[in-house]
C-alpha cells in the first residue's frame, strides 16, 4: 500500500514522521518512508533523487535527517503487507 504527503521541515534539519492507519485511530511499525522535494504542484510530485530514507520502528515513528528548513519535501510511505495505511 502506498501513501505519499508533502510537509516542510519543522525542526531544522529534520522531519519527524508517525505512521498510521488510514483513519489515524493507530501506529503501523516498519513503514519505509522515502523524502524527496516537492513541486508543490496539484497534485505534488517528486523532483529529483531521493534525499533521506528510513523504516519507521514498531511504534511507527522515525525522522528523516539532513534536509533544509523551509523547502518544502514530498514524503513516499510503502509497506507491502498491510491494506490500511
Amino acid at each position: 500500500k502506498t501513501f505519499t504527503a508533502v510537509v516542510s521541515v519543522v525542526q531544522a534539519g529534520k522531519i519527524d514522521v508517525v505512521s498510521r492507519n488510514a483513519d489515524s485511530s493507530a501506529v503501523i511499525g516498519s513503514v519505509l518512508v522515502s523524502a524527496f522535494t516537492s513541486d508543490e504542484g496539484t497534485p505534488p510530485k517528486p523532483i529529483g533523487e531521493m534525499l533521506g530514507q528510513i523504516t519507521t520502528n514498531g511504534s511507527g515513528v522515525g525522522s528523516i535527517t539532513g534536509l533544509v528548513s523551509g523547502a518544502k519535501y514530498f514524503l513516499h510511505y510503502y509497506k507491502d503487507d498491510t491494506t490500511d495505511i
